[in-house]
């Protein structure tokens, strides 16, 4: 006769239902959070930004590149408007693309990676540039679409950056000028 036990050592054995099966208690936790007690989750944010060109025009926003060895994982996209005016279509929405990829080594202003454990100070090797120059999108197209007509949105996103892998967020706006902020939440695996 076999019999299971726990594993702390006490010799407690395990208990089974009425119908032969092993009863088990589990929690469950997603892993965001648990990343973020681990001190591995993050936030990506640009703080607010105006654009203006002549409507309707397009613009890098937002490049974020994994140069860790572990998978980063991006769980939410966030997205607001400040402002909005100028010439052009003043009620259309702007157009939010992602890209997988883009050829090129960007240059630009380098945001900070927020750590989500507060008081962590562990570093990501995450390199994430606002407002990214020098980039060429790849042929396949964008990965994502998401159409912004006015305040804040956020989504849920599932999206794994492998090591050495990249995005890039571009926005077509309607009117000459936009004031617009964006960001991601995410982990890193391991």
């Amino acid at each position: 006769m076999t019999i299971i036990v726990d594993g702390t050592g006490q010799g407690t054995r395990a208990a089974v239902t009425k119908e032969n099966r092993l009863r088990v208690d589990a929690v469950s936790e997603n892993a965001y959070a648990h990343s973020a007690q681990r001190g591995k989750a993050f936030t990506i944010n640009t703080k607010t930004i105006l654009y203006s060109g002549t409507a309707p025009f397009q613009q890098s926003i937002l490049h974020v590149h994994n140069h860790g060895t572990d998978d980063v994982e991006l769980t939410s996209f966030f997205v607001g408007e400040s402002v909005r005016g100028g010439q052009g279509g003043l009620t259309d929405p702007i157009l939010l693309e992602l890209y997988g990829n883009p050829a090129g080594t960007p240059t630009g202003n380098q945001l900070d990676i927020v750590n989500q454990r507060v008081g962590d100070p562990t570093p990501f090797n995450i390199m994430a540039t606002l407002d990214p120059v020098g980039l060429t999108l790849t042929p396949s197209g964008p990965l994502l679409h998401q159409y912004h007509y006015s305040g804040r949105a956020q989504d849920n996103l599932n999206i794994t950056l492998p090591s050495n892998q990249s995005i890039l967020v571009r926005g077509s706006f309607p009117c000459s000028l936009a004031g617009v902020y964006l960001g991601f939440n995410g982990y890193v695996r391991g």
